[in-house]
């Protein structure tokens, strides 16, 4: 039936007893498919989510000024939200048609806040009223049922996701080759320092100079140290970590973005695949190894991770995009 200029397929019956030819009904497609309506319904979940960003949340029990008037807003939303989910179960049915208002996907997402939103309002409600309020969160999700646009991405996205398995596998493939790389040659150069003795004080003790950087036992190294200290590494003579205070390390990442062991070493390439903060940790490898591997291992890392992967990942969302 063409509706606002507009031919579009709506159930013959809705209910079993509504047809198209019925008054409410014909009101509420003429209503549903009318564009200022959806403008409407848009501004409204804009004005919603405005509403959940200025919540204070620390405030859960709604005992401010502020959060009040938040809250008699967010009823008036739920309201109207509601009001529209009617109007578009009338106009299209329930679950029984196929063309019925649950029998997409994006509908029951709506369908679901509004029952939540609903939940939260009724008197002397039995239910966990702040877990409902949580689902708050999810009000927003409602704008992508209302732009088209927005659903196309999102669906592109979602088909996407059985392609993203050729992709992770050969990801994965080398976040564990450059991670086991990164093992062999950086597992514990990141503890080397310049210290004021050649060998430790005692078992827990190895006094360092002021020099924070990490530095080069040999003369491979961009970083030596001074005539009058040392490079040692606490772990070449039995000392604990623990006892270098690595954790507080802020030039190390505080011990995190190492190659200490496999789990860290996969932790630090994610984070150099990242981009964020990569040049730090070349910046030590280059310190206290040879500094031509160092550069190299990084900047390769840096061309087949966050170029050429990220970008293949792109690839995949595109041709789903495009197929749709």
């Amino acid at each position: 039936m063409r509706v606002h200029g507009k031919t579009k397929d709506f159930n013959p019956k809705a209910f079993m007893f509504l047809s198209t030819e019925n008054t409410l009904r014909w009101a509420m497609i003429w209503l549903s498919e009318w564009k200022f309506f959806e403008w409407f319904v848009i501004l409204c979940i804009l004005g919603n989510s405005l509403c959940l960003a200025l919540y204070d949340y620390s405030d859960r029990d709604s005992l401010t000024e502020r959060n009040q008037i938040l809250d008699l807003i967010g009823f008036v939303f739920t309201i109207i939200f509601t009001l529209e989910a009617l109007i578009k179960i009338i106009a299209m049915g329930f679950i029984l048609h196929p063309q019925a208002y649950l029998r997409d996907g994006w509908n029951v997402i709506d369908f679901f806040v509004v029952t939540t939103g609903l939940l939260e309002i009724l008197p002397n409600s039995s239910v966990n009223l702040k877990a409902l309020r949580t689902l708050r969160v999810l009000r927003p999700l409602r704008s992508i049922n209302a732009i088209p646009s927005m659903r196309k991405l999102v669906s592109a996205l979602l088909m996407s996701i059985p392609n993203f398995a050729n992709v992770s596998v050969f990801l994965i493939f080398i976040f564990v080759l450059f991670s086991i790389l990164g093992l062999h040659n950086y597992e514990v150069i990141s503890y080397n320092r310049c210290r004021l003795t050649e060998t430790p004080v005692n078992a827990t003790y190895w006094p360092m100079s002021d020099d924070p950087r990490v530095c080069s036992m040999d003369s491979l190294g961009v970083h030596q140290c001074a005539l009058d200290q040392w490079c040692g590494n606490p772990l070449d003579f039995g000392i604990s970590l623990k006892d270098e205070n690595v954790e507080f390390n802020a030039l190390i990442n505080y011990d995190i973005t190492t190659f200490k062991n496999i789990g860290q070493s996969l932790l630090t390439v994610f984070q150099i695949i990242t981009m964020d903060g990569w040049t730090s940790i070349m910046y030590n490898m280059m310190d206290g190894s040879f500094y031509g591997l160092a550069s190299f291992y990084f900047c390769i890392l840096i061309v087949f991770g966050s170029f050429f992967l990220v970008n293949l990942i792109l690839a995949v969302i595109m041709e789903s995009f495009i197929n749709i």
